[in-house]
Parts: structure tokens; sequence; C-alpha cells
């Protein structure tokens, strides 16, 4: 795979533990409404390697599965290059031990650029990750950010990079081809970089003091998109144009601006920050070029619920969301104009949240949790299994205390194939029955009435 050209002097590397308070509740169901006839992206939705890839990032395999990438600003000369590896793992991939009031994980990220037989660079880092409780271990989203700064010669080059576990025994390794570009006197941008946070550096000789988002993703209606590139050849003041596409059954533009460089000592910077209500869900392809269109620089960025289920596409996050939230609160959302859907999205996102205080919404991943599970265990012909009865009950109310499964015989009531589950707190018993022999249990409609208070129910427990 060709790595894209994003966008290194050797520096010390810049971990960055984000946001190290979390916390894990309980998710409830509070509502639901009538399902339509999607599934099909629900395999997407736990598919990140392939997404991230497409956007021309490394995805390492498990057990650390992590995200990588490239980006390339001018070295100190024409012949130099400064590259930045940006690497981001979850602290689910870390074995954590206790250490004083809190835990403590080790990773080592190793690097080595290669141009034939030729090691062009070899970094070895260990860095150490510091949480304050036992659920911060556990965050499956991106929870720590590796940064490290070298210094390369133009052209092509292989590159190898290795993560291991300091405390425990996983170790990911993963290898890609990369471009490395050549920054002379002519005009030419650097890679246009998603960021977290940073200022330009005033000269070649130094490195940029940025914070790089390596997963080029932010979360939608709630995050603010940052980007960097430097400009060389060009003076400050230069217009440039910025265009946003959204990457969805072809490119459809959202919106194009004009900007200018702005004079940041010898080099002219564009640093731009794009609020929420100016970003879609989905892929969306970031576009810089001077009005001639003679310089350009690109990046692929992905707008997200969360970093850690991945969908492409609002329509089909409200179809997923189906079974969680209030009653009509999906349709509300569906029929909102465009432009107002991430404030809504933001509000339905905190109104169930049960931790405000930390970037996840605890709920929501329980939900998505069940959904994975359910999708595995209860699939149907033509059915996927959390758009079956099985599927619904299962992530509506949890896994059941006692099941009693008939559904290989021929008998019961009316000689009908079935599945009972009984809660035993909420006193609930619940049959589900393969009333045409085709192998799709439905709730029988005592059952389902049964269910639908027992839904009601939690809703009023709020």
């Amino acid at each position: 795979m060709m790595h894209r050209n994003r966008g290194q002097i050797l520096r010390a590397a810049a971990p960055v533990l984000l946001m190290a308070a979390a916390a894990c509740g309980q998710w409830q169901r509070v509502g639901g409404e009538a399902p339509d006839n999607t599934g099909e992206v629900v395999p997407q939705l736990f598919d990140v390697t392939s997404l991230y890839r497409s956007m021309g990032l490394v995805v390492a395999p498990q057990p650390i599965q992590f995200v990588a990438g490239f980006d390339f600003f001018a070295g100190s000369s024409p012949d130099t290059t400064l590259a930045t590896l940006g690497l981001s793992l979850p602290n689910t991939a870390l074995t954590f031990r206790r250490s004083g009031g809190g835990y403590e994980a080790s990773y080592s990220v190793d690097l080595r650029v290669q141009r034939g037989d030729t090691t062009l660079r070899e970094v070895s880092v260990t860095e150490t990750v510091r949480v304050a409780d036992l659920e911060s271990t556990r965050r499956a989203d991106e929870s720590v950010v590796f940064q490290q700064y070298v210094t390369l010669t133009p052209g092509e080059a292989v590159m190898h990079v290795s993560v291991r576990d300091g405390y425990g025994a996983g170790a990911s390794h993963t290898v890609d081809t990369l471009v490395v570009p050549r920054f002379g006197d002519e005009a030419s941008f650097s890679s246009l970089t998603p960021i977290y946070d940073g200022q330009p550096r005033p000269t070649r000789g130094m490195v940029p003091d940025i914070v790089v988002n390596p997963r080029s993703t932010v979360s939608y209606g709630r995050d603010t998109l940052r980007l960097y590139m430097e400009a060389y050849g060009l003076e400050g003041g230069t217009p440039v144009t910025l265009r946003a596409s959204v990457i969805e059954q072809g490119v459809q533009e959202l919106w194009a601006d004009t900007v200018v460089l702005i004079a940041h000592g010898a080099i002219p910077v564009l640093l731009v920050t794009i609020p929420p209500d100016r970003l879609q869900m989905g892929q969306v392809r970031f576009y810089a070029s001077t009005q001639d269109g003679a310089v350009a620089a690109s990046v692929y960025t992905l707008v997200a619920f969360s970093q850690e289920w991945v969908v492409s596409n609002f329509d089909e996050t409200l179809s997923m969301l189906r079974y969680f939230g209030p009653d009509g609160a999906m349709q509300v959302l569906r029929d909102a104009p465009v432009e107002e859907r991430p404030a809504l999205w933001k509000a339905f996102w905190d109104a169930t949240d049960p931790v405000p205080s930390t970037a996840e919404n605890e709920a929501m991943t329980e939900y998505f949790k069940r959904l994975q599970s359910a999708n595995r265990m209860f699939s149907e012909p033509s059915k996927p299994g959390w758009l079956t009865d099985r599927g619904e009950v299962y992530i509506s109310l949890g896994q059941a205390d006692e099941t009693f499964d008939q559904s290989g015989q021929v008998q019961g009531v009316e000689g009908v194939r079935y599945i009972q589950w009984e809660y035993i707190t909420d006193r609930i018993l619940l049959v589900f029955w393969d009333r045409n022999g085709f192998g799709h249990f439905e709730l029988t409609p005592d059952s389902r009435q049964a269910f639908q208070e027992a839904v009601s129910r939690l809703k009023r427990r709020g």
C-alpha cells in the first residue's frame, strides 16, 4: 500500500494522554422506534481497519491495534525533509498495574525507515502512561497519542513501526511505503495536517510545536477540527482556497472558503479551525490550493459520532440507534435540516450521557457493544442479528437470566419451535416462536406486549 503524504530533525517523542479521566456506566434502553430495512452497514461499524486504510493511514493488527501516519514539512535544507510520525492507541491495548494512587502502563515504539538495504533512521522510545482510576484503563477509544520527529532524505522509503506492551506480552508490527517529498525554493505546501493543538515554527531549522491528530478524526457535532499547513516560496497574505467535500457515493462538495496565509517568521502558515456546524458526518476531504491551482495539498478526515464506533453516514447512525434514546428522538434528528443536525446531535448526546464529565457516552458505548453481540449471536436467514426480535430484546434488556431452547424440536404450543427467555428480577417471561418453520423467531403477541411494557418501565426510571 502506498502511504499518502500527510503532513521530521530527530526530537524527543511527545506522548500525550488524552482525557485520562473516564468512567463506565450501565446502558438502559429508554425508547424505540419501528425498524427499517437497513442492516448491511453494521459490519462496517466495527471495521475501523478498512476505513482508516482507505484514508491513507496505517493500521496495525491485534493485539495492539494502533493507527499511525506521517506528515511532512520542509527540513533545514532542500535535501532534508522533516517527517512527523503520529501514532495512537487505546488504553485497552496496554497492561496496567497499580502505581501509587492510580494505575500505570508502559509501551515502546520502534521506528525504522529504510531505502533498499540502507537504514535512513532508526528510533526506539519507551513511554509511560498513568491514569487515575481503574475505569480509565478500560478506554477503547483513542486515549494515547505518540509523536516523533525524524529527518529524512527525499524519495521513496519503507517504514517499519512496532509497538510493544511494557508490562505484557502484546506486540504489533506494520510495514508501509513512504514517498518523502522534497521542499526546495519553488512554491509548495507541506502536508495539510489535522492537529489537536499547536503553534507554527518561525524557521525551517526548528520543529513545529504541534500535537498531531493521528486518526484525523473528530466527534460529530462536538469537536472543532484544526488544520495546520506550511507554505514555502509564497508570501504571507497569499489567498488560499480551502474546499471541504464529503466522500459518500462519490464526492459532494460541502463548501469552499478563501483564507490567507499568515505571516509567521520565515514560514507563512495556514492555521484554521473548523467548527462542528460546518462538518458533516462521514469521510471529509479537505483540499487547499492557491487560486491558480498551481500549489495544492489535501487530507482525508473522519467525522464520526465516536472514535470507537465508525459510521460514515448520518442516516446510518440514526438507523442503528433505533433502540436507543427517548421516543421520537431519531425522527427529530432525521427530519432536521442538515445545518441544524450538529447542534441537535450534541444535545441528544448530552441528554443520553450518564457521565458528562468524560469524553465518552458510556450509555452509547454499552449499547453498541450489545448491538455487536446481538449481530453475532442472533442472525437469521436474510436478516442480521441486531434486527431480529431476539436482537432487539437483547440490546434493550441485556442477557436473560434463564433460557429454554426448543428451537431444534417441533413441540410446544401448536407444535411450533420456540425459545423462552426469563428476566427474573423484572419478572418478565418472553417467548420467541418460529411460526413458519423458516428460522425466524418472533415474539409472540403476549410477549411483545410484555416487552414493550418493560421498555416503558425502563424509560420511566430514566
